[in-house]
């Protein structure tokens, strides 16, 4: 959704596969290409997982890496995660890496949460998915 909502062109040169994308399945082009802009970068053991399907947490850390590429990115430091993040009683439940990233998305109102907090580690739906990237492209100003 991402990398067509961006318009990105299409992947050049040598990116680095998956081990568990192959060259023949129908997304292999668009994970190249999300690759080639830094959005994806899969697990530690080299893999991507496209049938588990994306959590919370992970959606957030490829939002917040969308917001550097188009340039809205404001970073925030540890103790200022801590604050924007304190109102959610799950903050626990984030893993450290997407502690930032959430801060971020929170902060910049395209992550909003519910009365059940965050929820980082629930898979995200599409329209969940859909909200988010409406709410990051306006925060872009490349819709309205």
């Amino acid at each position: 959704m991402i990398v067509r909502a961006l318009g990105l062109p299409g992947a050049k040169g040598e990116v680095p596969a998956f081990q568990d994308v192959s060259a023949g399945d129908w997304y292999s082009g668009i994970i190249a290409q999300a690759v080639q802009y830094e959005l994806l970068q899969g697990y530690e053991d080299g893999c991507f997982r496209p049938d588990q399907g994306i959590t919370r947490q992970e959606a957030m850390a490829v939002m917040a890496r969308v917001m550097k590429l188009a340039g809205i990115t404001s970073a925030v430091n540890e103790m200022e995660a801590a604050t924007v993040l304190s109102s959610f009683g799950d903050r626990e439940d984030l893993s450290d890496w997407a502690k930032p990233a959430a801060a971020v998305l929170v902060k910049q109102g395209i992550a909003q949460g519910t009365d059940a907090g965050l929820k980082p580690l629930q898979k995200l739906s599409r329209g969940e998915a859909a909200v988010m990237l409406q709410r990051l492209l306006k925060a872009a100003e490349l819709i309205d």
